[in-house]
C-alpha cells in the first residue's frame, strides 16, 4: 500500500486534534492563562538571557556583587525554559502542571529579588526584575 501525500496530511490532521482536544491541560488552566504563562516564559527567557550576559561580562570585570544574580537567573532560565516547552506541549497532566508552574513562579521570584538591588542601576535588571514578576504571576495563576 503507498501512502499518499493527501493520507499523510489527513494523519497528521487528525493526530493534531488528538493532541489538541485529548491533552491532559484542559483541566482548570484555561486557554488565556496557558497562552498568558507562554507568553511570560519566553519574555522572561528573552530578558534572562541578557541578564546572564551583563552578569557574566561583570563578573569578567570582578564585579563580584553580580555573583548571585548570575547564579539566580541560570535557575529562573531552566525552569521557565521548561514550563515554556511544556506548556506549549500542551500534553502535561494537571498536577505535573501545576508542580511545574509552582516551581517556576519561585524561581522567577527568587531572581526578581536578585535583580532588585541592580534594577536602579542596569536597565537590563529592571527589565528582568519586571519579566520575573509577570512571569510569576502568570505561573501562580495556573499552579
Amino acid at each position: 500500500m503507498e501512502i499518499t501525500r493527501r493520507d499523510l496530511i489527513a494523519g497528521s490532521a487528525v493526530l493534531g486534534a488528538g493532541l489538541m482536544f485529548g491533552g491532559n491541560v484542559a483541566f482548570a488552566a484555561s486557554t488565556s492563562k496557558l497562552q498568558r504563562v507562554k507568553e511570560s516564559t519566553l519574555k522572561c527567557i528573552q530578558t534572562g538571557n541578557d541578564c546572564l550576559a551583563h552578569c557574566t561580562a561583570m563578573l569578567g570585570k570582578g564585579d563580584v556583587s553580580m555573583k548571585d544574580c548570575n547564579e539566580r537567573v541560570q535557575n529562573m532560565l531552566a525552569q521557565c525554559e521548561a514550563m515554556q516547552k511544556v506548556a506549549s506541549l500542551g500534553t502535561a497532566t494537571e498536577a505535573n502542571l501545576k508542580a511545574l508552574a509552582k516551581a517556576c513562579a519561585i524561581s522567577c521570584k527568587d531572581c526578581a529579588d536578585a535583580c532588585t538591588k541592580h534594577a536602579k542601576h542596569h536597565e537590563v535588571c529592571k527589565s528582568c526584575l519586571e519579566a520575573c514578576k509577570d512571569c510569576a504571576s502568570a505561573c501562580e495563576a495556573i499552579a
